[in-house]
């Protein structure tokens, strides 16, 4: 599960995706919730907590892509 903390305050959270990985085909798969899901409509107070989101999401999809090709899982 990915989850993100918007506000280290209030430590409120929200599972945003999932992460899955095959061990046998050495693939990782991974999911996150559509930009304009309903259950982020009232998570963020002002655009720069969105942006700060969106910012997050777009590096851990890169480190996602990246660590295909370079992180075989172990057997």
């Amino acid at each position: 599960m990915i989850s993100y903390i918007p506000n280290l305050i209030t430590y409120e959270r929200v599972n945003i995706g999932i992460i899955i990985g095959n061990p046998e085909t050495n693939e990782i798969t991974y999911s996150f919730l559509p930009e304009k899901s309903k259950k982020f409509r009232y998570f963020f107070w002002n655009n720069i907590e969105r942006k700060i989101y969106k910012n997050s999401v777009e590096y851990l999809e890169f480190l996602l892509k990246k660590s295909k090709k370079i992180l075989p899982f172990s057997k």
